[in-house]
Parts: structure tokens; sequence; C-alpha cells
């Protein structure tokens, strides 16, 4: 017996379970599989079920036909706001969307156009729908395995719904040698290696760039991540599907 998911029913999550052995003829005539089976307790005790199935659980036969499996809440607000700066006072207009599924939050965004933000949500359903990193259940991605810049790394929720912070990985390459290459990533030298650029650097005259990009290496080793934000603009992410 296994845990399939969770489904909403009447703002209530309820366990889909496959159980091996239990079968159902509402799978069977719908071609679906016919040992899906919907925990329906008002007092769910996933543990105690699980421990041992009482006979007086309410198992319903389940199959996904004509059913939501992601119940997804959109929730929209327009507001004006003001900030009073250089002696005048600056009036903007702004809006915030909020995407739930199963009741979780999931994912928000920011615009005040309130016509881009109904399109943005039919395009971003399928895209955290189809999305490798699991924005239904981030907290099992956190440590997950990824090439930042093409460098190894770790990923971890970050501060906001939909957001991610990457931790270096050093096990395979030094602290220095990571934030080296990340930093010359970063950098316009597409015409030299980076053990060109290595090389550069070690000479006793430095240039302009060259000194900037010791600072900011030295400004890395006073933190050990780097707050990434929407875990949708990953350009730079390689994801390992799992």
């Amino acid at each position: 017996m296994r845990k399939i998911f969770d489904i909403l029913i009447n703002d209530k999550p309820y366990p889909v379970y496959s159980i091996e052995g239990k079968t159902h003829n509402l799978g069977k005539n719908n071609g679906c599989p016919d040992d899906w089976w919907l925990l329906y307790d008002e007092d769910i005790n996933e543990s105690k079920f699980l421990d041992e199935m009482s006979e007086n659980s309410n198992l319903i036969p389940y199959i996904d036909k004509g059913v939501h499996r992601i119940c997804w809440e959109i929730n929209y607000k327009q507001f004006n706001r003001i900030k009073y700066k250089w002696d005048d006072y600056d009036i903007r207009d702004s809006g915030v969307c909020t995407l739930k599924a199963n009741g979780k939050e999931v994912y928000k965004f920011h615009s005040s156009d309130l016509m881009f933000a109904m399109a943005r949500v039919q395009t971003l359903v399928g895209e955290l729908i189809s999305h490798p990193y699991n924005f239904f259940k981030p907290e099992e991605d956190d440590g997950r395995k990824i090439f930042f810049c093409g460098l190894p790394a770790f990923v971890y929720r970050g501060y906001e719904v939909g957001e991610i912070k990457i931790v270096p990985d050093y096990s395979k390459i030094s602290k220095e040698l990571w934030w080296g290459r990340y930093e010359f990533y970063n950098s316009n030298h597409e015409d030299k290696s980076y053990e060109e650029f290595e090389d550069e650097l070690e000479k006793d005259e430095y240039d302009a760039d060259h000194e900037l990009f010791e600072e900011r290496i030295n400004e890395y080793y006073s933190s050990d991540s780097i707050n990434w934000g929407d875990a949708l603009s990953d350009g730079k992410i390689y994801w390992f599907r799992k």
C-alpha cells in the first residue's frame, strides 16, 4: 500500500492510496487504476490507518475522471500606494496575484494590469505543473542537486513562496574556485577560458576588471548562498530529473 496524492474535498485534503490486492470495478470499467482508494474519514488519522488498515475506515473507489486532482484558487488584488520622495508625493498603481493549489500558496507575482495578470495565470498553471522544481511541495526539493552556471550546487526554498536560493557544493571543487568560476561566468570574458583568465590574475599588474573581480570574490566569501529568487527564472540552472 502506498499513498498516491491528496485531493481537496470541501476545502479539506483527503489521501488517495494504491492498495495492492484490493480492487474496485469503477476503475476496471473506466480504464483507470482499479486499486486506487480514497480514505474519506472526517477525522483522518493517516498514521493509524497505515499501521493497521481499519475495517471501519471509509475507503471509497477512486478514479481521476470528473475530479480536479489540483483545485486552483486565484486571488488578484489591485491597489495604489503613495511615497513622499524628494520633497514631493509620488502616487503609483500596483497589484499582486497569488496562486493556491489545493489550498496551499504556491506562487505569486506582481502586476498592476488585470488583463495581463489573468493571461499570465493561464500559462503559469501549465508551467508550475510541468516544471522540474516541485512548487507544490518545495520542502521535498530542499537539498536537491543541480548545476548552476555549470557548477555543482544545491537548491533550497527561498524567503518567499515560489523562490529559491542556491547553495554551492564544495565536495568536488574548492570554495575559491567555485566562486571564481561563478564570477567569471557572469563577466564579459567570452574571448578567453577561465584558465587563461586565472593566469592573468596571478600577474603583478591588474587592470580595473581584475580588481573588481577580486573584490567580488571577497564579498562572496561572507555568504555561502545565493538568494536567486523566482524558481521559474532558471536559465542558468540545469535540473537533474528525479
